[in-house]
C-alpha cells in the first residue's frame, strides 16, 4: 500500500512519544489511578460473578461501577490481562492498553482519511500529522490522555474515527458488510465514551448535509445508516438501556469553562489551544487547499471545508441553549480533538498532492513523498518532543507515600473506608503523585470516601467532605466521618492538619513527618465507624460480611430505631433484617436508611440487577445473534459459490 511508509513512521513517531511511560510505574495522569481502580474492581469483584455491572465501593459511599462510564476501556485492559496468561498484572495490562489507544489513533485516522477520498498517500501523512493535535479536554493527544489521565477517551477516539470512517464508506458504496462494520464501530463508541457517539452524531450531520449539497441523496442511505445505527444500539444495549432507564441517578455535572465562540476561534489561530502556533499557518494553507479542490468538484471537499467551523458554531448554539445541558457541557471542550483531527486531513492532502507534482520520473515522486513524510515527523517530533517530558511520564510516589499506603492497608478494616487529605497545591511535591487520594486506594487495595467521577453518583457530597477535611472543627469532622464509615485519615501534610492531631477523636497511629495516619473515634453511644451503620440513639454494631455488593451487619439496640447505612442509596439495594424482607429509604443525604426493632438484629444487603438490566442485556444477546447469523450467511455464500458453480459445470457437461 502507497501509504504503509505514512503509517509505519506514524506508528514509530507516536511509539517514541509514549517512551516515558515505560517502566514499573502506573502512567502519569491526574485520573489514570482511578481508571486503574476500576479496572482491578472489575477484576476482583465482577468477573467471578459473571457481571457486566454492580456495585463500585472503591470510591465514596458507592455507585454503580459503569452506568455512566461505559466498561470499554477496562474490558480492554483485562483482554490483554488475559491474553497474557496473567504475565501481564492489571496495571502492566493497563499501561499497554494506554500505549496501544495513543498508537492506534494514527492508524484509524489514516482510515478516516481514505473514507474522506483523499488517497492513501494522504491517509498516511495524516496518521503522522494527527500525533500534533494535542486536547487538554482529553479525546485526542498527550495532554489530555497523559497529563489528565483521560485515558479511555483516547481509546473512544478511535473508535469514533473508525466509526465516522464507516459510515462515509457506507454512504459512498453501501452495502451489508459496511452496515456490520459501521454498527460495531459505534456500539464501541458508546460503551467506551459516550460522549464521543453525541460529537459523531454532530460531525456526521454536517458532513451529510455537506454532502447532500454536493452529490445528492443515495437512495438506501436512510435505511443503511438506520441499520447501522439500530445495530449498535442492539450490541450495546445492555448498557444504554440501564443508562437511560437511570439517568434520574446522574449526579452533579463536571466540566470546564466554555468561552465563547470567538473567544474560542481566537485561542485556535493564535495556537494557545490544540495547535503550536507554526501548525496554524500550514493547516490554513491546507483548508485554503481544500476550498480550492470543492472549487473543481473534489468529492467531499466541502466537509472538509465547512466541518470544522460548523461544528464549533453548533456547539456554541448548545450553549447558548442551555450551558447547564450535558450534552452542551461536554460538545465544545469534548469535541475539539475531533475539529483538530478534521483541520489536520485538508493539509495532509495538500501535502500529498504537492509530491505528485514533481515530476514524471517515478524516483522524483518517491524522493517527494519520502520528503514529506520526513517532514511530517519532524514537525510532530518539534512540536510533540518539546511537551513530551512534561505530561508523558510514569506516577512516581514518594517512599514516605508507599509506607502510608501500607499502614492503610494493615489498619483499615475491610468494607470501611479511609479519607485522603487534600493539600493542593503542595501535595504533588509532598507525594510525588498529582492525585494521592487516588494512588493511595489502588497502592493499599481499601475503599476511600474521596471521591472519583462524581457524575455517577447523586451522594456526591461526601467527597466535598474529604476535600475540606482541615476547614471545619475536628469534632464536627470525626461525626461527619464516623457517619460516613470512615475508620482512619491519612494525613498528607501534618503541618495543615495540627487540629486534627490534637483531638482526641483522632489517634495517631503512625507518623512520619510530614504524613501520618489518624484513627477516627465514634460519637460516645455510637457503633464503630468501621459498621458502616449510624443511629440516632445508642447502638452497637459490627460488619460481618464486607463484599461490595453482600454486606452483613451485626446491630444491638436498646429500642426501635432508623438506621442509616454509610452507602449510596439505589434502587436496586435490597434488605433483609433478622430473615425478613425489609423496606429500604433514603435518607435526606443520599444514604440507605431502614427500621431497626429493639434488641439484636442482623441486617443483609444486596445489590442486583433489575429489569432494566435484563432487558439490556437480552437485547444485546439478541443482536449478538443477528450479527453471528450474518457473519455466518455471508461465509457460507462464500464458500458455496465456487462449490455451486463447480457443481453446475459438472452437470453441463453429463448432459
Amino acid at each position: 500500500m502507497a501509504s504503509s511508509p505514512g503509517l509505519l513512521v506514524a506508528v514509530m513517531v507516536a511509539v517514541w512519544l509514549t517512551t516515558g511511560l515505560w517502566g514499573r510505574e502506573p502512567p502519569s495522569g491526574d485520573d489514570t489511578m482511578a481508571h486503574l481502580i476500576r479496572a482491578q474492581f472489575t477484576l476482583d469483584e465482577l468477573v467471578p460473578h459473571a457481571q457486566l455491572d454492580g456495585w463500585q465501593s472503591r470510591f465514596g459511599v458507592g455507585y454503580q461501577q459503569f452506568l455512566f462510564y461505559g466498561p470499554g476501556f477496562t474490558w480492554a485492559v483485562l483482554l490483554l490481562h488475559w491474553l497474557s496468561l496473567g504475565l501481564l498484572s492489571v496495571a502492566g495490562a493497563f499501561k499497554v492498553a494506554a500505549i496501544a489507544s495513543f498508537v492506534a489513533l494514527p492508524l484509524s485516522v489514516a482510515y478516516l482519511a481514505i473514507s474522506f477520498g483523499l488517497g492513501r498517500r494522504a491517509a498516511g501523512l495524516a496518521a503522522i500529522l494527527v500525533l500534533c493535535v494535542s486536547s487538554p479536554f482529553g479525546g485526542i493527544g498527550m495532554e489530555g490522555t497523559f497529563g489528565i489521565g483521560l485515558i479511555p477517551n483516547q481509546l473512544g477516539a478511535v473508535f469514533a474515527c473508525l466509526a465516522l470512517g464507516a459510515m462515509l464508506r457506507l454512504v459512498a458504496d453501501p452495502g451489508p458488510r459496511r452496515v456490520v462494520v459501521a454498527g460495531v464501530a459505534l456500539a464501541a463508541v458508546f460503551v467506551t465514551h459516550a460522549i464521543s457517539a453525541v460529537i459523531l452524531a454532530v460531525l456526521l450531520a454536517i458532513i451529510l448535509l455537506s454532502f447532500l449539497a454536493t452529490e445528492g441523496w443515495p437512495a438506501q442511505l436512510v435505511r443503511d445508516l438506520g441499520g447501522a445505527v439500530a445495530l449498535a444500539c442492539g450490541l450495546a444495549a445492555f448498557w444504554l438501556v440501564p443508562a437511560f432507564a437511570h439517568n434520574n441517578l446522574r449526579g452533579a455535572l463536571t466540566g470546564w469553562d466554555n468561552p465563547s465562540l470567538a473567544e474560542r476561534l481566537a485561542d485556535l489561530l493564535a495556537g494557545r489551544l490544540l495547535f503550536h502556533g507554526l501548525l496554524v499557518w500550514l493547516l490554513l494553507a491546507g483548508w485554503l487547499f481544500a476550498v480550492h479542490r470543492f472549487q473543481q468538484h473534489q468529492p467531499w471537499a466541502l466537509a472538509l471545508v465547512v466541518t470544522p467551523f460548523a461544528y464549533l458554531w453548533v456547539a456554541d448554539l448548545f450553549l447558548r441553549w442551555n450551558p447547564n445541558n450535558v450534552v452542551s457541557m461536554q460538545l465544545a471542550n469534548r469535541g475539539l480533538g475531533y475539529v483538530g483531527v478534521l483541520v489536520v486531513l485538508p493539509f495532509a492532502a495538500l501535502l500529498a498532492h504537492a509530491t505528485t507534482q514533481l515530476g514524471e520520473r517515478r524516483r522524483w515522486r518517491v524522493a517527494g513523498q519520502a520528503a514529506a513524510i520526513m517532514g511530517a515527523a519532524l514537525l510532530v517530533v518539534g512540536i510533540g518532543g518539546a511537551s513530551r517530558g512534561e505530561v508523558v511520564g510514569q506516577q512516581t510516589p514518594t517512599p514516605m507515600l508507599r509506607a502510608l499506603a501500607g499502614q492503610l492497608a494493615a489498619h483499615v478494616p475491610e468494607g470501611a473506608r479511609f479519607v485522603t487529605q487534600r493539600d493542593f497545591p503542595n501535595e504533588r511535591r509532598i507525594t510525588g503523585v498529582s492525585h494521592p487520594d487516588f494512588w493511595l486506594p489502588w497502592a493499599s487495595g481499601r475503599d476511600t470516601l474521596n471521591l472519583f467521577n462524581i457524575e455517577s453518583s447523586t451522594t456526591g457530597w461526601p467527597g466535598h467532605v474529604a476535600d475540606h477535611l482541615t476547614e471545619q472543627p475536628p469534632e464536627v469532622a470525626a461525626d461527619e466521618l464516623a457517619r460516613l464509615g470512615v475508620t482512619h485519615v491519612a494525613v498528607i501534610n501534618d503541618q495543615a492538619a495540627q487540629p486534627l492531631l490534637a483531638s482526641s477523636r483522632f489517634t495517631t497511629l503512625w507518623r512520619s513527618p510530614p504524613m501520618a495516619l489518624l484513627a477516627v473515634a465514634p460519637h460516645q453511644g455510637q457503633p464503630a465507624p468501621g459498621s458502616l451503620l449510624s443511629t440516632p440513639v445508642a447502638a452497637e454494631a459490627r460488619l460481618v460480611r464486607a463484599e461490595a455488593q453482600h454486606l452483613v451487619i451485626e446491630a444491638r439496640t436498646g429500642q426501635p430505631t432508623s438506621a442509616s447505612i454509610a452507602v449510596a442509596w439505589s434502587p436496586k439495594w435490597y434488605a433483609r433484617v433478622n430473615g425478613h424482607t425489609a423496606a429500604l429509604g433514603r435518607s435526606a443525604n443520599g444514604l440507605l436508611m431502614l427500621s431497626l426493632p429493639a434488641g439484636t438484629s442482623t441486617i443483609e444487603l444486596v445489590f442486583s440487577p433489575d429489569v432494566w438490566d435484563v432487558l439490556g442485556t437480552t437485547l444485546t444477546a439478541l443482536a449478538l445473534a443477528v450479527l453471528a447469523g450474518l457473519v455466518w450467511r455471508r461465509h457460507r455464500g462464500a464458500q458455496g459459490g465456487p462449490v455451486a458453480e463447480v457443481a453446475g459445470k459438472l452437470d453441463t457437461s453429463r448432459s
